[in-house]
């Protein structure tokens, strides 16, 4: 026989996925216990490529361990991991052992075969054997750990799994599919964004992405209210048939609250037990759902803070409103243009308007002052406030002889400070 030199030099070999590896070691394997009639040169052959492929599942599968370990999956593994972990599903019908120890009467080289393969060189056919041996049995033992820490689902796993496959999603569509929402109802108001966010459950659901949970019960289907759900739906919408059925399974990825907030560690685990049964356009529309979430959501943060600063702002402009009318020995209270400089100091001090800012200052005060005053406001009498005793912080004003000439401005002014701190305290404020 001519001899023949295989695999010579350490080959540089396209990175593959860990599935198709595994896939590729299960069908090599698969394949070599069909073989029928002895083809020594086959059987060498066949067996050097099943020690390489298992030998690069040893290179990858322990980083693919480490990264679970570390809450991150590196492949979603389209394998049945209960057959992998079985020692016996890999050694199929045990002929490459017994073949490979029949063939061990002569060396290898005496074969014909010169081989190598990163700085392996097995001398004979038993010693290729054992070497595939030992790489299978680590892959079992470490796809048994990846299988353990899968099915415990540890928190946090699931979860990065899910962001990592998130923002992979392009989400420039779904931005413009909401702008044109917002286009079209005129006001997005905290009653069309909670129909929106139910819309979109109802859009998603009607496409039966859910069909792979587990079957639910049938306490869980009769607990789905289609009554109340109908009220958040365009006129004439009718739910399809087996939509309670469907709604009570998207029902074990929320959490409670007042709003649609998907519990990313059960829907990411579902979206990976899933993920080689979804269409692509399943997965795109889970997570695309998802983003349009967090659009409704950041808009409805949004209408909260817009309220709570009118609110804010409103009861600052009612307290000025009343700190004008307060008297002083029968006397408005507040009667000097200077007496801003009050108001300024503490609106600063409880922190709604910025420190030396006077320009906001102007802004803020012209937005929230009522429409009568005793005394016009002027930005340019608060600014001579860092001329004064008054620059400090309200509960550091002292009377200092050298700016003041009579104690009456200061004691006026701190009269009117105080006044108006506690009616923004009795405002809420």
């Amino acid at each position: 026989m001519t001899e023949t030199k295989l695999f010579e030099k350490e080959q540089e070999i396209n990175a593959m996925g860990l599935t198709k590896m595994l896939l590729g070691l299960d069908s090599g394997l698969y394949y070599y216990s069909r073989l029928n009639k002895d083809e020594e040169d086959i059987d060498i052959v066949l067996a050097m490529s099943i020690y390489i492929t298992s030998t690069l599942i040893m290179e990858q599968l322990p980083d693919h361990l480490a990264a679970l370990k570390r809450f991150k999956i590196l492949e979603v593994l389209d394998v049945d991991l209960e057959l992998m972990t079985n020692v016996k599903f890999w050694m199929k019908n045990y002929k490459l052992k017994s073949d490979m120890e029949a063939m061990n009467d002569q060396t290898l080289h005496e074969r014909g075969f010169e081989i190598s393969y990163k700085g392996f060189k097995p001398e004979t056919t038993w010693e290729l054997y054992q070497a595939i041996e030992r790489n299978i049995l680590d892959i079992v033992e470490m796809l048994t750990e990846v299988q353990q820490i899968l099915n415990d689902a540890p928190a946090g796993l699931y979860e990065n799994f899910y962001l990592s496959e998130k923002a992979a999603v392009d989400a420039k569509p779904v931005k413009a599919r909401f702008r044109k929402w917002k286009r079209d109802v005129g006001v997005a108001t905290p009653e069309l964004l909670k129909d929106k966010e139910m819309q979109e459950l109802v859009y998603l659901l009607t496409q039966k992405v859910m069909r792979h949970v587990v079957d639910i019960s049938y306490r869980e289907s009769g607990q789905v209210d289609l009554e109340a759900l109908k009220q958040y739906m365009v006129n004439g919408f009718e739910f399809p048939k087996e939509f309670p059925i469907c709604y009570a399974r998207f029902r074990r990825f929320v959490k409670e609250g007042d709003t649609l907030q998907l519990n990313y560690d059960s829907y990411g685990q579902y979206l990976h037990e899933a993920y080689y049964k979804l269409t692509p356009d399943e997965h795109q529309a889970l997570i695309e759902f998802d983003i349009m979430l967090d659009l409704i959501h950041q808009e409805m943060a949004k209408q909260v803070q817009t309220d709570a600063l009118n609110s804010v702002e409103n009861r600052i402009r009612q307290s000025i409103a009343q700190l004008m009318e307060e008297r002083y020995n029968d006397k408005p209270l507040f009667n000097k243009r200077s007496h801003w400089q009050a108001v300024y100091r503490i609106l600063v001090d409880k922190k709604y308007c910025t420190d030396s800012n006077f320009d906001g200052f102007d802004v803020f005060i012209k937005r929230v002052m009522p429409d009568k005053v005793n005394k016009p406001y002027m930005k340019e009498s608060v600014k001579q406030i860092s001329q004064t005793d008054f620059w400090k912080p309200f509960n550091e004003w002292k009377l200092d002889s050298t700016t003041s000439k009579t104690s009456k401005p200061f004691e006026r002014m701190a009269v009117i400070a105080l006044r108006f701190k506690e009616i923004l305290e009795e405002n809420g404020l």
